[in-house]
């Protein structure tokens, strides 16, 4: 290489470190959007619940206000009460059955009643019982969201 002749050097033109930050920056608001939203994990609640056990029958309801604390809506797809000898009958969303419920719109509340039976044989121990719920997010990704209901249920009737 002569004197005269010059070795090229990339030189970046621009801000290329102003370019980075605001990449990342839209990564955070991305990822932001997609947890308030909703869009990704559902934003589920129970707000109250309450209940009736026949102890002759071993027949349950359990209703549930569920809040959807996201603004994208979801659908509910299955509701299941969880728990030693539990066994789920039924669901349903405001008085519809899930299959056919519209989806919950963003910060809507609605009242989820599950009808269960609760098997005797060797009697309940007691322990936690837990609402499982089956969500689809609006982009159509599914989960599942468990919601603690009560620790005890030494009063099932079970003997």
């Amino acid at each position: 290489m002569t004197a005269t002749e010059q070795a090229e050097v990339f030189i970046p033109t621009g801000h290329p470190v102003r370019r980075a930050v605001i990449a990342l920056g839209l990564v955070v608001v991305v990822l932001v959007v997609s947890w308030a939203g909703g869009l990704v994990e559902p934003r589920v609640t129970a707000v109250g619940s309450s209940g009736e056990y026949d102890v002759l029958s071993h027949d349950g309801t359990l209703a549930v206000a569920l809040r959807n604390e996201a603004f994208a809506g979801i659908e509910l797809h299955g509701a299941r009460v969880l728990g030693g000898g539990v066994t789920t009958v039924a669901a349903e969303l405001d008085g519809v059955p899930l299959a056919t419920h519209p989806p919950l719109g963003g910060n809507e509340t609605g009242q989820l009643s599950v009808r269960y039976r609760v098997d005797c044989d060797g009697g309940l121990p007691d322990g936690e019982r837990t609402l499982e719920l089956t969500v689809r997010t609006s982009i159509g990704i599914t989960r599942t969201v468990e919601v603690q209901l009560w620790r005890s249920y030494s009063d099932s009737g079970c003997r």
